[in-house]
């Protein structure tokens, strides 16, 4: 098995360099926005693991534009939501990328966590300056996701029908 890692970033150009580099490891999904990225997450898609972008205009579109930490922050509400029953945090690993310094994007993110509870806080679990090598994004996955046989299960409420056990019929007949 694989691990699920999503790519999200409005560089149109970036978007099949992430699948060629890290399918060969994981399975890959990509999204340009990170409206996009919470609806694949929303559909059940629940990567692992998200690469994204900290600078994602929303282009052409009719919705408030966030930026990658904002996506974070709603993704990992998402999360918390969805497997608050299971009392473990499934929540993905994030690695945030920028053209911009490391050093800014930690304080951005210690202002945003600053004005949260202390259980909506949101975590960025390593950080990528770009441009980046894809040899160095793959030893930072790994770094995150440790080498395994099987990712973790899927939900009971998210296993898809044709994955479903068959029900057991009584008076079926195997001989």
């Amino acid at each position: 098995m694989k691990w699920k890692v999503l790519a999200v970033d409005d560089d149109l150009t970036l978007l099949p360099l992430y699948k060629a580099f890290l399918k060969f490891e994981h399975d890959v999904i990509t999204a340009e926005c990170g409206h996009d990225a919470l609806e694949l997450c929303k559909a059940g898609e629940y990567p692992d693991l998200i690469i994204i972008d900290h600078n994602m205009p929303v282009k052409g579109r009719d919705i408030p534009e966030w930026d990658g930490l904002e996506t974070v922050k709603y993704i990992s509400e998402y999360y918390r939501r969805e497997f608050k029953r299971e009392r473990v945090d499934r929540t993905p690993k994030f690695i945030m990328c920028s053209g911009e310094g490391i050093l800014y994007l930690k304080d951005l993110l210690k202002d945003m966590n600053e004005e949260l509870a202390e259980n909506e806080k949101i975590r960025i679990d390593d950080y990528l300056k770009k441009p980046f090598s894809f040899n160095e994004l793959l030893d930072r996955i790994d770094m995150l996701l440790p080498k395994m046989s099987s990712p973790p299960p899927i939900p009971p409420s998210q296993v898809p029908p044709s994955r479903a056990p068959p029900p057991n019929n009584v008076g079926d007949s195997y001989a």
